[in-house]
């Protein structure tokens, strides 16, 4: 008899932590994670990816330069934030922020030409194309909204 008791006190718990369990997951479901830039494993990423010829010409710290000026082009264009802030709420009468890539890429290159005349052009284009990638990769950057 007792066996019997403490064979339905344990599939009782376990219905307990089964019911608080799937809970917490039903109430999660809908939240969504915010992607952060890690700016190092950025670097480190789009230096894994570039292709031979503009690794020989580009450095670690030749990407990270490069990503500094798009986040200034990001910051500038109002599409960054400080940590813990989120972006795409707007008061209402708001239009949401909107930048386009051939703008973020001529603002970039045209910084780097100027700061450092031994970068080329297509190697700048190659490490923002890379970064694009990177930011889809971890959920920064979502589908294009219709006009």
């Amino acid at each position: 008899m007792l066996v019997i008791v403490w064979i339905v006190v344990f599939m009782l718990i376990v219905v307990i932590a089964l019911v608080a369990v799937g809970g917490v997951v039903s109430q999660l479901e809908g939240d969504v994670t915010p992607a952060v830039l890690e700016l190092e494993d950025a670097v480190a990423w789009i230096g894994d990816h570039l292709p031979d010829e503009a690794t020989a010409r580009l450095s670690y710290g030749d990407v990270r330069q490069i990503l500094f000026w798009h986040l200034d082009y990001f910051d500038e264009a109002g599409m960054a934030s400080e940590y813990g802030q989120e972006l795409g709420v707007y008061d209402e009468g708001e239009e949401p922020v909107v930048a386009g890539e051939d703008e973020s890429v001529q603002y970039v290159v045209s910084k780097a030409l100027a700061e450092r005349p031994d970068v080329e052009a297509l190697d700048v284009v190659l490490v923002l194309d890379l970064q694009m990638q990177y930011l889809r990769k971890i959920g920064a950057i979502g589908v294009e909204v219709a006009d």
